[in-house]
């Protein structure tokens, strides 16, 4: 009998990023959750990590450490800073870069598009090939880079920086880290392991 497929869930990171990616589509006026969205999601976690514990608002619920979570968006800004690319201003940049949507959308649930869909699974790919149970933020960052569309190449060109050479690093470190940490002992709870007083996705 073969062995049964474990689809690998979200890590509290991604998750995040998730969240912080629909607000930004939303103030955008997109019609949907693109990948340009999620990238500026991703750059964001570790400023809204700090702005949400200097305003009290992310509390642990005993249940998880929170280090593993600071850690997660640390290694999203060390990594971009390997490129002396500041996640904040590169966040920005490509805010700029996005056309604006034309519809007015008001605030609602909002849906992945087809595109950025398969950029999720291009992710649990990568983290079911190295055999991990989550789907981490470097596993996002990876698969948009893998097929990176043009307003990404042009933001990260604004700063000198090869897409590709980005996108080789951070499989390298993504590699790295995963074999490091292998197999995980146990699933995680889910995203159940925070508790967001007052849920502001908005930073």
């Amino acid at each position: 009998m073969n062995e049964a497929i474990t689809m690998p869930t979200l890590s509290q990171g991604a998750y995040i990023a998730w969240q912080l990616a629909s607000g930004e589509a939303m103030h955008s006026g997109h019609q949907y959750i693109e990948n340009a969205d999620v990238f500026i999601g991703i750059c964001k976690l570790g400023t809204w990590l700090r702005a949400m514990k200097q305003r009290g608002k992310l509390v642990p619920n005993g249940k998880i450490d929170l280090r593993g979570l600071y850690a997660e968006a640390e290694t999203v800004e060390e990594t971009l800073r390997t490129f002396t690319l500041s996640p904040i201003t590169l966040s920005n940049t490509v805010r700029a870069v996005v056309e604006k949507g034309t519809a007015s959308h008001p605030k609602r649930i909002m849906h992945r598009s087809k595109a950025c869909k398969m950029s999720f699974q291009r992710a649990a790919a990568l983290a079911m090939r190295t055999r991990v149970e989550e789907v981490h933020c470097m596993h996002l960052l990876a698969a948009l880079l893998e097929q990176p569309e043009a307003l990404l190449t042009r933001a990260v060109a604004i700063f000198g920086v090869d897409i590709k050479e980005l996108y080789s690093r951070i499989v390298a470190i993504t590699s790295a880290l995963d074999a490091r940490h292998g197999r995980a002992e146990g699933k995680a709870q889910g995203v159940s392991h925070l508790i967001y007083v007052g849920m502001d996705f908005d930073i």
